[in-house]
């Protein structure tokens, strides 16, 4: 059996100012890792006709002698429709135009019917 006799015969010797210091291994976690926060969903956001029947039916209120009253009935439809497949707010909104127009187109008829036959 030989001996080596010196540090060359199993290879250079690594200068000790040269090695990088030593990474022992992770540490350990005495619980599972916590999983990630889920991606925040998008804001669903008001329905567009909604907002436009409830403004067209309570407007149709004051001005337009009752023709604002039907278009945001007929808008308030609509966007019940659209807010029934999207998952969009502004079902109050939409129910809201219908019940004002409904309200407002039969006063106004009313009002026509009373000044015509009296």
């Amino acid at each position: 059996m030989t001996t080596p006799s010196g540090p060359n015969e199993h290879g250079p010797v690594p200068d000790p100012r040269l090695q990088q210091p030593g990474y022992g291994p992770p540490p350990y976690l005495p619980y599972p890792y916590p999983y990630p926060y889920p991606y925040p969903y998008a804001p669903r956001g008001t329905n567009g006709l909604a907002i436009g029947a409830f403004v067209a039916s309570t407007a149709g209120s004051f001005i337009a002698c009752g023709i604002g009253a039907l278009v945001g009935i007929i808008l308030g439809i609509v966007a019940l429709r659209q807010i029934a497949v999207t998952p969009q707010d502004g079902r109050g909104f939409a129910i809201a135009a219908i019940v004002i127009g409904v309200v407002v187109l039969s006063l106004f008829v009313i009002l026509i019917g009373a000044a015509i036959f009296l």
